[in-house]
């Protein structure tokens, strides 16, 4: 059957099924009201500044823990863009959390573009982190979204 969106929906994502892949090479819009954003990026969507990275892993199926050549090369038109229209980033959207223990691709563009929430997906568990200042005093709110699965022990979820 023909599945419908009701309202629009974006995503992004670090792998995708091929037919999906060729798909977006033609047109970001999977089907109506379903956009794929890119995997680096700042997007207007719904009157909201959203920016978003997918760190790609490497062949070996690898993620890189620092910026590499490549990494920067591909986050750098959005660096430039932020910082070129002095833009405020309302969402950041990422696959992967933060890392607390080392220095995350994800949380030095976080603390680069300093906006308001900050989404990341991939995670085993749900976590709302306390809300933190910026040097420039805006606040942002973290929140790693879990995954969805029936067979999770109930005391795993949150």
């Amino acid at each position: 059957g023909k599945v419908e969106f009701p309202i629009p929906m974006y995503f992004i994502s670090s792998h995708l099924p091929t037919h999906i892949s060729e798909q977006l090479k033609e047109s970001k819009q999977l089907c109506k009201n379903v956009s794929f954003l890119g995997s680096c990026g700042l997007s207007d969507v719904q009157g909201l500044k959203v920016a978003f990275y997918v760190e790609v892993a490497s062949d070996e199926g690898e993620f890189s823990t620092s910026f590499a050549t490549s990494n920067v090369k591909s986050v750098q038109p959005l660096l430039d863009q932020v910082k070129k229209n002095d833009d405020k980033v309302d969402i950041f959207l990422t696959c992967k959390p933060p890392t607390p223990t080392e220095s995350s691709n994800e949380a030095r563009l976080a603390w680069f573009l300093k906006p308001r929430y900050h989404f990341a997906g991939m995670s085993e568990l749900y976590f709302a982190r306390a809300p933190y200042r910026n040097a420039n005093k805006q606040v942002t709110r973290f929140v790693a979204l879990g995954n969805v699965n029936k067979e999770a022990p109930k005391t795993k979820k949150w």
